[in-house]
């Protein structure tokens, strides 16, 4: 398991943020009856899961991006969407600017 890069995480506004946000966050989970916070728990948990763990809804690294930034990769980028490294026939970009 990866470290956090920083303690604790902030938006702009200065609200922290969790690690993960699951349905007892809402703000009326606390006004459900018990059978009804069970069952939306159990179906959050099957349809969802945990970060890191099958069906890899919520990402498939554990920390998400708290633990490493993003990489952006870039497939193409050449030329224009004509004659882009996409285009599979080349007789058919004929220039008729």
């Amino acid at each position: 398991m990866s470290k956090e890069r920083k303690a604790r995480f902030r938006t702009l506004s200065d609200i922290e943020l969790k690690s993960v946000y699951g349905p007892e966050d809402l703000p009326y989970f606390n006004e459900l009856s018990e059978a009804a916070k069970r069952e939306i728990l159990e179906a959050h948990e099957k349809h969802f899961g945990a970060p890191g763990k099958p069906p890899f809804l919520r990402g498939i690294y554990e920390l998400g991006y708290r633990a490493q930034l993003p990489t952006i990769r870039q497939f193409c980028g050449r030329g224009l969407p004509r004659t882009g490294c996409w285009v599979q026939n080349p007789e058919a970009t004929s220039r008729e600017d």
